[in-house]
């Protein structure tokens, strides 16, 4: 009874967000229709209607914390393909998408493209990590590939399944303007995203 509770009142919040919706069927001219108040009585049903009512009209006038000082200076568009995850590197954004990687600096008001590094592969998060005097990007790769390097497509779809390489590639990102293609680490079913765990030297 208490989870079908929940339901209702949960339903009850989505139709007095949407009034238009809740009497789009009326049983009678004037009459809100609730598709669920045979199930609490009209009384409680219109009882939480109003309370729902109350509750979405003070989320709307309260004010969304930590984002007072927050001012869109510049934007860097990548269209035509799915964009996934950011890593900074001080005045460097590393840009995944399913593409590849983009290379931006950040310095201006409007970020300038360091390089668009083409090398296919979903879901292509990125992260970083410097290492002996080097920059390294690793990429995550969790749609099976033809080839470990860049010179990838997504593999075909055989028997229900696509079989390739999956799992995690390393650039060199020393130099932004000319990533270099280290090698592919392979795991199984692949990396959706992941995360940098330093480690002196390591990583």
């Amino acid at each position: 009874m208490k989870k079908r509770l929940a339901a209702l009142i949960a339903a009850t919040s989505a139709l007095a967000a949407f009034p238009a919706l809740a009497g789009a069927h009326p049983d009678e001219a004037g009459e809100l229709y609730i598709p669920w108040q045979a199930y609490v009585g009209q009384e409680r049903a219109q009882e939480l209607t109003q309370g729902g009512a109350q509750v979405a009209a003070a989320e709307q006038q309260a004010p969304m914390p930590g984002t007072d000082d927050l001012e869109l200076v510049g934007n860097s568009d990548k269209d035509g393909v799915t964009n996934s995850d950011l890593a900074f590197n001080g005045n460097l954004v590393y840009a995944g998408n399913y593409g590849g990687f983009r290379i931006l600096d950040a310095r201006g008001d409007q970020p300038r493209v360091v390089t668009d590094h083409q090398c296919n592969g979903p879901q292509n998060d990125v992260t970083f990590k410097k290492m002996g005097g080097k920059t390294f990007l690793f990429q995550s790769i969790d749609t099976a590939q033809t080839s470990e390097d860049c010179s990838s497509v997504n593999a075909p779809i055989v028997g229900g399944s696509r079989i390739g390489y999956e799992g995690i590639r390393v650039f060199d990102v020393s130099n932004p303007a000319q990533p270099q293609f280290i090698d592919m680490i392979q795991t199984a079913c692949g990396s959706h995203t992941h995360s940098i765990v330093p480690d002196g030297q390591q990583a």
